[in-house]
């Protein structure tokens, strides 16, 4: 049985004790402590005074944003950009939890006067940074509200349904309560809950016989079959023709690494992986033109790739390329907590 307690490794942090430091060796140190550095451009020129201790890369990012007097932008979800502050804008209540950031970002309060029934809607934004990989998000966090006179309210009851991250480092989500009493000013307290299905660490399995080779190897010997993390990657099939090259990729997973899937979603388990032929020299990679996920299960994975010439990548011969494959070491879920405090009411 896979160890749960394994998945995920401690969350870094970053330290940076400075006076005088430039800006440019402030983007060095994060990608050093955090894995990402953020990117702007130009870089400025005036040095910053920096009294980071043990923070979390979110944290620290928005502290750095600040002094630069930007903000973080995560249109692209592999880049963390700064970018110059809109005028009059503002941060809203914020909270961390590990490589996610909760912002409250848009109260409103609606009543429908047939029935005199009203909903007061409260909307998250859900930042995460570049080194994360979320696929789903569940569609409503669960949250508890307590009004200005102690009231406990609820947004849901049950389980949420989940829905697919994007090619954005953001998601704006939703959790709804009846409407306040207009005479209230705040919310004194807003606690809540999110589920998110993540993939872990990617794995990198590097065949060093050239593609040939491989063609005439046994399917279970050494050169087709490498293992990594109790992941056992096999060359399943190659077929060279002369317009396309194939090549079937598969992953045995050991009990307990993926979540179960409903068969709509069993997809996403595959959307990270990735298969390039690599030169000899390990100056050239070919990537593939297209693939088909032809298996997606909690213990296995089955996507063959297609490789064929394009005006900016000709193939050339089999006997110039490797294999490298990219793929996570499993598809699990994760909870994530936030609290925020005095958050005013329209």
């Amino acid at each position: 049985m896979f160890l749960l307690s394994l998945l995920f490794l401690a969350e870094p942090t970053i330290t940076i004790q400075e006076v005088n430091i430039p800006v440019a060796e402030v983007l060095r140190l994060f990608e050093k402590q955090a894995g990402f550095s953020p990117r702007i451009r130009p870089i400025p020129q005036t040095p910053l005074t920096l009294r980071l201790q043990n923070q979390t890369p979110w944290q620290a990012l928005d502290q750095l944003a600040a002094q630069l007097r930007c903000r973080v932008d995560l249109t692209d979800r592999a880049v963390a950009r700064l970018l110059p502050l809109r005028e009059g804008e503002r941060t809203p209540p914020t909270a961390y939890d590990g490589p996610l950031r909760f912002q409250v970002v848009e109260i409103t309060s609606q009543r429908e006067l047939r029935q005199g029934e009203g909903k007061t809607s409260v909307s998250f934004e859900v930042a995460w940074l570049p080194t994360f990989r979320p696929i789903f998000f569940e569609a409503e966090p669960l949250c508890t509200f307590f009004d200005s006179d102690g009231r406990k309210l609820v947004s849901r009851e049950g389980s949420a349904s989940l829905i697919p991250t994007t090619s954005r480092g953001t998601l704006q989500l939703q959790a709804t309560i009846p409407v306040l009493p207009r005479s209230h000013a705040e919310i004194s307290r807003i606690e809540g809950k999110l589920l998110a299905v993540v993939l872990r660490d990617l794995l990198s399995f590097h065949f060093a016989s050239t593609l040939d080779l491989l063609l005439v190897a046994p399917r279970e010997g050494e050169q087709r079959q490498l293992r990594q993390g109790g992941v056992l990657c096999t060359v399943d099939k190659i077929t060279l023709a002369r317009d396309r090259w194939s090549i079937r990729m598969q992953l045995d997973y050991p009990e307990g690494a993926n979540r179960e899937f409903e068969s709509y979603q069993a997809g996403s388990m595959v959307v990270a992986n990735e298969l390039i032929l690599v030169s000899r020299d390990g100056k050239r990679r070919l990537p593939a033109v297209a693939s088909v996920a032809e298996e997606t299960s909690s213990r296995r994975t089955i996507v063959t790739y297609h490789f064929s010439d394009t005006p900016n990548q000709k193939r050339g011969k089999a006997e110039s390329w490797t294999l490298r494959y990219f793929a996570p070491s499993g598809v699990v879920e994760r909870s994530f907590s936030f609290s925020f405090t005095k958050v005013p009411l329209p």
